[in-house]
């Protein structure tokens, strides 16, 4: 696998992934997306805009995953754990953002389709990923905001463990 290591930016809306690859979020293609990419992004990506501390999107997945998707079977965990991986590239917009910039979210759905593809995950289970995200809200608004959780879900993993945890599932599930 050659690694693209131009010094110069090439022409278009390219960005510089954390392995020196160059990635065109416009017109992405396959051969640019990389799990170890991913998963370095996301577990330095926060959520919430920050305001909840070191809170990782991975982290975010990785629960989700041991709560509810690995119960639903392969292809919904598969679907489960690269559903915030535009995110990766794009960055964590909060909802009320995402919600207002409908240009944004265009962008959001186009390229998150083109990693659905190059994974091989069928967009039919995006409605119960859908489900999952909102019953990680619920314990998201638990412990992150009331801070009255039951049982504590949310560790706040440093990125390393995070992106680790993050790829040792992916690995799993067959997402290499």
């Amino acid at each position: 696998m050659t690694v693209n290591t131009h010094l110069c930016r090439p022409d278009g809306p390219y960005i510089r992934t954390q392995s020196g690859r160059w990635f065109n979020f416009m017109a992405p293609k396959p051969e640019e997306m990389h799990l170890r990419d991913i998963s370095f992004n996301l577990s330095h990506q926060v959520r919430f805009n920050g305001s909840c501390g070191q809170y990782s999107v991975a982290e975010h997945c990785i629960i989700g995953y041991h709560e509810f998707a690995r119960r639903e079977g392969t292809e919904v965990a598969k679907a489960w754990m690269m559903h915030d991986a535009s995110e990766a590239y794009l960055g964590d917009v909060v909802r009320p953002v995402k919600n207002e910039c409908g240009e944004y979210r265009i962008l959001e759905g186009h390229l998150q389709l083109h990693i659905e593809r190059k994974f091989g995950i069928d967009e039919s289970f995006r409605g119960k990923v859908k489900e999952i995200d909102n019953k990680m809200s619920d314990i998201e608004e638990e412990e992150l905001w009331q801070r009255r959780p039951q049982k504590p879900k949310i560790l706040f993993l440093q990125p390393r463990w995070a992106e680790k945890e993050f790829i040792s599932i992916c690995c799993v599930l067959g997402l290499t």
